[in-house]
């Protein structure tokens, strides 16, 4: 840890049986709200539906444009925009317009979306399985250049460009730092090449996480990158008490491992995922469950949070604390809870060690 720790609220804005503008001013509300707390970024996330559920939206930027309109200081992320479902030109602009808006607070968290695309069918954007890697490349590529250059011409596989450019640029010069998702080699060295940094999703655990920050450093060595912002979304449930916050966090947190657990998208330090077998696997949910969220008393949420910025170098953490079956006063003194109780401690304490490490190097 080197005293820049930063802390965020993914927000889910989807919730089944309520539309999103019956909620929407209570969403906006809760970004006003953890811009006053303190927190320093808020991200949304995408997927595509074929029925109503809990979740990310399919359209994260426009929410974006929406947060920066209602605040000044807050950071706003997409964690993470489904690359492979726009044209290059379409992200490089969409983007700017929301850096320019919110006068360059936009991180920008892209993946290829492998597993969203799975569930909604990936004929549904004429796409192949195939195809999304190599997208991927050419996308981050074409946007870097759509963002730095006035002319931009290009020829790939997937995408050709003559002439194209990108008019507003984004407020940030050369542009909003790309967080790329994604823990496999060719993912993880996408993120040194052609990114700014790295972001990772709900079902990594801890101990996945140690290995990919070990080779994510690697390979920024090998090519003589300095390595970015390394974000990742954790489920943050905080209680007055450890037994009252492992009490809700049956009802709140493990339907939502339960869920990526039966999607086969819980990955181990090995790096292969655990397939999603009905009935769940015991042993395998309780490791799950060890390994995923933070639940606990403000102390004992502290000391996780710590071990996360220790062990596997995480600087950018991702707090989701909107559940199912949870209602919104629950939420507000939650987050409420992690400003007044969680996040002092944790500051405290990396401003201890970065002023004992520049003590150190002084000397």
């Amino acid at each position: 840890m080197s005293g820049t720790l930063r802390f965020g609220l993914a927000y889910d804005v989807l919730s089944p049986g309520v539309e999103v503008g019956e909620h929407a001013e209570a969403l906006l509300g809760d970004i006003e709200e953890a811009e006053r707390l303190g927190f320093d970024s808020v991200w949304f996330g995408e997927t595509h539906r074929n029925r109503p559920g809990h979740g990310h939206c399919p359209a994260p930027l426009i929410v974006a444009a929406a947060a920066a309109a209602r605040t000044q200081r807050l950071q706003i992320g997409t964690a993470v925009l489904l690359m492979t479902a726009y044209t290059p030109l379409q992200i490089a602009e969409q983007a700017a317009l929301v850096d320019q808006l919110s006068r360059g607070r936009l991180l920008l968290g892209l993946a290829p979306g492998l597993e969203v695309y799975r569930d909604f069918g990936f004929e549904n954007f004429g796409l192949s399985p195939k195809s999304l890697q190599p997208m991927m490349d050419e996308s981050l590529t074409v946007v870097r250049a759509l963002w730095r250059q006035d002319r931009v011409d290009f020829q790939g596989e997937r995408f050709s460009y003559a002439g194209a450019a990108c008019q507003p640029r984004p407020w940030q010069r050369p542009g909003p730092p790309l967080l790329v998702g994604g823990i496999t080699p060719r993912s993880i060295e996408r993120a040194v090449q052609l990114g700014d940094g790295w972001v990772g999703g709900t079902p990594y655990p801890l101990s996945l996480m140690v290995e990919v920050r070990r080779r994510y450093v690697t390979m920024a060595q090998e090519h003589g990158v300095t390595p970015g912002p390394f974000a990742l979304i954790r489920p943050l449930l905080v209680a007055e008490s450890d037994e009252q916050a492992r009490s809700l966090a049956r009802d709140w947190v493990e339907p939502v491992i339960d869920y990526y657990l039966k999607r086969g998208a819980y990955f181990r330090a090995d790096f292969k995922s655990v397939k999603g077998d009905l009935p769940i696997d015991e042993q395998v949910r309780e490791e799950a469950l060890r390994e995923i969220p933070i639940v606990g008393d403000p102390e004992g949420c502290a000391r996780q949070i710590e071990r996360y910025a220790r062990e596997a170098g995480v600087d950018h953490f991702i707090f989701r604390i909107r559940y199912p079956n949870q209602d919104d006063a629950a939420r507000a003194q939650m987050m409420r809870l992690i400003a007044a109780e969680v996040l002092p401690r944790v500051r405290a304490g990396d401003r201890a060690r970065a002023g004992d490490a520049s003590n150190a190097t002084a000397g």
